[in-house]
């Protein structure tokens, strides 16, 4: 099997599961290592839904959720969640509430963030990835010294 437009998650389990499942993470809310069988360490338990989201060749948005976020020692992988939406892909950091734009067609290393310059269409993405997260009732980060919640990419504009 080839897959010629997929995303996968910074750690294996999550990504696996995805695979398995047919959902991404957002959905199947397996966003971390599964360190024991039968053992989630996501949450209590395991709810298949259908999947809404698919590959954009199909029209339709690329959507992943990592809500983890490791700190100074883990592999520097922080809390994000992304939209990939025909060339266009959106990443909203939750630590900070930033977003970074990327035209995959022209730069697939991702060097050129066109957050600053694409103000619509960072506006347009934040709002389908921040509904579509509400949808699937997405995990999310929360600050530690209020224990409230970060906000949804589009409460962040």
């Amino acid at each position: 099997m080839m897959f010629t437009q997929a995303y996968a998650s910074s750690v294996c389990s999550p990504t696996r599961v995805s695979l398995m499942s047919g959902m991404n993470a957002a959905r199947d809310r397996v966003t971390n290592w599964t360190l024991e069988r039968d053992k989630p360490v996501d949450r209590k338990s395991f709810v298949p839904m259908l999947v809404q989201t698919g590959t954009t060749a199909k029209g339709r948005d690329l959507i992943w959720n990592f809500p983890n976020n490791w700190g100074p020692t883990g592999p520097g992988i922080g809390a994000t969640s992304t939209i990939r939406n025909g060339d266009w892909k959106l990443i909203y950091f939750y630590e900070d509430s930033h977003f970074e734009l990327y035209n995959i067609s022209s730069d697939i290393d991702e060097l050129h963030n066109l957050a600053g310059q694409q103000h619509a269409r960072v506006k347009e993405m934040a709002v389908k990835l921040g509904k579509y997260l509400r949808g699937v009732k997405a995990q999310r980060p929360s600050y530690k010294s209020t224990k409230k919640p970060v906000p949804w990419p589009d409460e962040a504009l």
